[in-house]
């Protein structure tokens, strides 16, 4: 599946000529947004308070359903376009762990991790009722700890691993399990968020480890790299995810609090906000995905989650 055009002209721009973010960002507007609304705390929820983390083209979103109290344990969490609720426990040397689902594609396969097995938690995949746990192999090295966070309709995944000193490493990992480090030049942590069907990968980097550090989102494609951050002396930027149009998603972080999000689109940044939000009508909008086909944005602000079409 190739991107469009207009895309191809931004990324190649921004890629090649590593044009500064006073060129990208043409315009700071509101975006125009429809959006489809639920309840993260309900009765269907039971004493758990759902967090998405990712968005198929078929308006199925996951993430975890959190036990804000510590009672029972996390569950992951499958909501379907009809407002259906799946919970998922993982089940690790015949106990059931605390599970977390960060993503689904549009054929059904669901990443996520669950807190128990070697390392302290366990990486796996799901398809169907099917577990699988996640390896990653980058040349005659086989690394366990990975951490995913997005995957392709080519069951292509990104994610994370800890590296030595605190350092913290990106991976692209193809669905063979064999992949590649993705390490910004000069970070100290690369953090892949999103990939589209193209292999364009969005995230952030830090040059410098907590408690000092300034996230900057990244926009990588075959080998080469480019800084893309809202224009914001103050905030911090984070890739959440990008579709196959090349439309990104992402939020601001100042002072270690969430500040907001937007959508980047051919060279311009509109914000996201949530209107008439009953349950915290001064909590931002938090965009945690975006599908790859259709474009929904899967977030939440306060205690209502949603999915967005916007422009």
């Amino acid at each position: 599946m190739f991107l469009r055009s207009r895309f191809h002209i931004s990324i190649v721009a921004i890629l090649a000529v590593q044009l500064s973010v006073a060129l990208l960002a043409r315009g700071q507007t509101q975006a125009s947004c429809i959006f489809k609304r639920f309840a993260l705390h309900s009765p269907a929820t039971g004493v758990r308070t759902l967090f998405p983390g990712g968005v198929n083209d078929y308006a199925t979103v996951v993430g975890v359903a959190e036990d804000l109290d510590d009672v029972v344990l996390n569950q992951g969490f499958t909501r379907f376009s009809n407002g259906g609720l799946n919970f998922y426990a993982a089940r690790l040397a015949g106990r059931v762990v605390d599970t977390f689902l960060a993503d689904r594609n549009d054929n059904g396969l669901t990443i996520g991790v669950a807190s128990g097995g070697a390392g302290g938690f366990t990486p796996f995949s799901l398809l169907g009722s099917t577990f699988t746990p996640l390896t990653l192999t980058i040349g005659a090295t086989r690394i366990s700890g990975i951490s995913p966070s997005k995957v392709n309709n080519w069951g292509t995944m990104v994610g994370s691993y800890p590296g030595t000193s605190g350092k913290i490493h990106g991976f692209k990992r193809f669905s063979n399990g064999k992949g590649i480090t993705l390490d910004f030049p000069g970070a100290k942590e690369t953090f892949p968020f999103g990939i589209n069907d193209s292999g364009v990968i969005v995230g952030f980097y830090s040059a410098t480890l907590p408690p000092h550090e300034i996230e900057h989102g990244f926009v990588y494609h075959n080998g080469h790299w480019a800084t893309l951050d809202y224009p914001s002396s103050t905030r911090h930027t984070v890739l959440n995810g990008i579709d196959n149009a090349g439309v990104i998603v992402g939020g601001l972080v100042a002072g270690g609090f969430f500040k907001g999000s937007f959508i980047y689109e051919n060279g311009t940044f509109k914000n996201v906000s949530l209107p008439n939000n009953s349950t915290c009508p001064t909590c931002p909008a938090d965009l945690v995905g975006i599908s790859l086909r259709r474009g929904l944005i899967a977030g939440s602000s306060g205690m209502t989650g949603f999915i967005a079409t916007c422009k």
